[in-house]
């Protein structure tokens, strides 16, 4: 009846973007295949590693016609577009994009002037499979028989690509008729628009609910492949876009087990910048213990809309009551899912009632516990096809260890007084082992909150993402001490870099330097290190330095230096299938693994090891120390050139 749902908070993304993740794409609902050869114009925008994330249109012999939502933000060497193949994985040509520009006038939150173009490295030919298409002069009139192609899912929610080319008929609407009280979009259709599918869902994207004072629960598949800074929580207001209060999030974890696919283990949790305390708008959902019987009355809620397609999310927090089906019922012959309803899964039920599109994470609630989060289900409210959600009862005992144990992204800690990083499973030792190893504090608090290595009497290299939105005035390095919080010798900043192709949302040459307001002399506590022309080999040892807490959520930082000593991976070993991350380890990442040892969220920045010399700088990790997960750092001999230069210019 409605889209995805939830009861207490609204969760945000800030940064736009035209994919939650590259499943959640658009689709062509009751379409038909087609092929190239019919839609000869149609290419597919793909990332640079092949994976299909929006479409476009080829106007000539080397421009392309997209969406600016799909590109804005976006840099050149991450994009790549397929021509002439009636499938977006394979066949074709594969063009590279040499400049991009989308309308000066765009607006991510209202999608005014959604439009942008690309220019192509190479031209190319037309040709059986390749046409350029003529932008239309006029406007056609409503009523006129259109055609919308593309490689989208056929469902909603986390569904694979259709491999093959599909299209679909459409009546045309003008503005004004789009606009107009026969259907729903009203105002939200300015004058750049004319709609066949979904034009906007503003800021919101999911649902979550609050289980404690910082802990809010959601679905994996909402926060797969985001990083922390990119969310904000709203909690307390009845509407998703304005009152109670928004708060950012410090720390994610996905379940180690989650899959994409097949929608194993949907859950995740996020901890908030700040707590927050209960009130008449804020209350703590308990998680339920077990599962209530088939049949039991339980409550979808959530700002979702109130049909499938075309439909704007509702402003105003909304309900509907449906029943509880046990998996074992969900999966039986009356209704239509059978063994895609796994261990993890419960269902809800009611002839022409459901959740729908939108607040993916949102709780289900029955008895007043939480006993499912909205994970996927076939359409909305559709017959013999049951909302489907993760199992709180079988799955609350995962979040308790891991609020312990565990977090998604090696982060600067937002929050000055709880460590994220951490050294799992290491050992204290001593500034003099380490003498490269520095912290960088903000002058504010005077609390550490990243590390890093000084390569030079005034120059320390540490992580892009630990200087987002940080001026060089802001921050000060203790250098030369066991202690992050004494001794040493603690200096200003007078200036510093970041990467020019630093990627935040892919983590891509995530290294910056910082030139101290005046230089330091080597001593047996102060030792330049000296960085790796060449990557190790895999299997070499490793070592991880740093000051982080030896647990996850509400620990101190530890006050003494600790480390620990990991393997090496290289770059073609840990993008493997001997772990978990393919195509995520970019050209400038390098990896470190060692069971049930690693480091964590918190000394981003810091040194990683080997031979004696600086081979990486801390920078990301799915969780801490979980099996088949390295840690990830920057590759410091590829990006060797790019410091040195700069380092001369700061």
């Amino acid at each position: 009846m409605f889209r995805y749902f939830l009861v207490i908070v609204a969760l945000s993304a800030v940064v736009a973007s035209p994919l939650h993740n590259d499943l959640t794409v658009g689709r062509i609902v009751n379409g038909v295949e087609t092929t190239i050869e019919n839609r000869p114009y149609q290419i597919s925008l793909q990332r640079e590693w092949g994976s299909h994330f929006c479409g476009g249109s080829i106007i000539s012999e080397d421009i392309v016609v997209t969406a600016a939502h799909c590109v804005a933000g976006k840099n050149l060497s991450e994009l790549k577009v397929r021509l002439g193949s009636t499938y977006y994985n394979e066949g074709g040509i594969v063009a590279g994009v040499k400049a991009l520009k989308y309308h000066e006038k765009f607006d991510g939150d209202t999608l005014w002037y959604d439009i942008a173009i690309l220019k192509l490295e190479k031209p190319v030919k037309q040709s059986s499979t390749i046409r350029y298409i003529e932008m239309a002069k006029n406007v056609p009139k409503t009523g006129t028989p259109a055609v919308v192609s593309g490689w989208g899912t056929k469902c909603f929610s986390v569904c694979p690509l259709s491999p093959v080319l599909m299209e679909v008929e459409v009546a045309f609407l003008e503005r004004k008729d789009c606009a107009s009280k026969t259907y729903l979009y009203g105002e939200q259709i300015k004058e750049t628009m004319v709609s066949l599918q979904e034009a906007s869902n503003g800021k919101h994207f999911c649902g979550g609910s609050i289980i404690s004072k910082d802990i809010i629960v959601t679905a994996a598949s909402c926060v797969h492949g985001v990083n922390p800074y990119q969310l904000k929580v709203r909690l307390g207001s009845t509407y998703k876009d304005k009152g109670g209060i928004v708060v950012g999030v410090k720390a994610l974890t996905l379940h180690e087990k989650f899959n994409n696919d097949d929608m194993w283990y949907d859950i995740a949790i996020l901890k908030l910048e700040k707590p927050v305390k209960q009130s008449s708008t804020i209350r703590y959902i308990e998680m339920a213990t077990k599962a209530p019987k088939t049949g039991t009355p339980a409550i979808v809620s959530g700002w979702g809309t109130e049909c499938f397609l075309d439909c704007p999310l509702s402003p105003v927090l909304t309900e509907v009551k449906v029943k509880f089906l046990q998996r074992k019922d969900c999966a039986s012959k009356t209704y239509l899912y059978g063994n895609k309803i796994k261990e993890t899964m419960v269902c809800g039920y009611a002839t022409s009632k459901d959740a729908c599109q939108g607040d993916i994470g949102g709780p289900f609630v029955a008895k007043g516990k939480l006993v499912g989060i909205s994970s996927w289900g076939n359409g909305c409210a559709l017959d013999g096809y049951p909302g489907v959600y993760s199992d709180v009862a079988a799955l609350r005992n995962w979040p308790r260890p891991l609020l312990l144990k565990s977090a998604v992204f090696a982060g600067p800690l937002p929050d000055e007084h709880i460590a994220g990083q951490r050294i799992v499973n290491g050992v204290e030792t001593t500034i003099e082992a380490r003498p490269y190893q520095v912290s960088l504090q903000k002058i504010s608090t005077g609390n550490h909150y990243c590390g890093g290595s000084i390569i030079s009497e005034d120059i320390v290299v540490t992580a892009a993402h630990c200087l987002r939105n940080v001026e060089a005035s802001d921050l000060q390095v203790r250098l030369g001490s066991t202690y992050y919080n004494e001794g040493g010798i603690l200096l200003g900043v007078k200036t510093l870099k970041s990467h020019e192709q630093y990627d935040r949302e892919l983590l891509w040459h995530d290294i910056a330097i910082l030139k101290l307001e005046k230089p330091v002399n080597q001593s047996s506590t102060v030792r330049y290190i000296e960085m790796a022309k060449e990557v190790p080999k895999t299997g070499t040892l490793a070592v991880i330095s740093g000051w982080g807490t030896k647990c996850f959520m509400m620990c101190d930082l530890s006050t003494a230096l600790m480390e620990v000593e990991v393997t090496f991976l290289e770059r073609k070993d840990c993008a493997s299938q001997n772990y978990q991350y393919g195509e995520r380890i970019r050209e400038t990442m390098v990896c470190g693994y060692a069971k049930d040892k690693d480091s964590c969220q918190g000394d981003s920045g810091g040194p990683f090891v080997a031979e004696g010399k600086l081979v990486g700088v801390v920078s990301w990790g799915q969780g801490c120390a979980l099996d088949g997960y390295p840690g990830v750092y920057a590759d410091v001999a590829a990006l060797r050139d790019w410091v040195l230069d700069n380092a001369q210019k700061l």
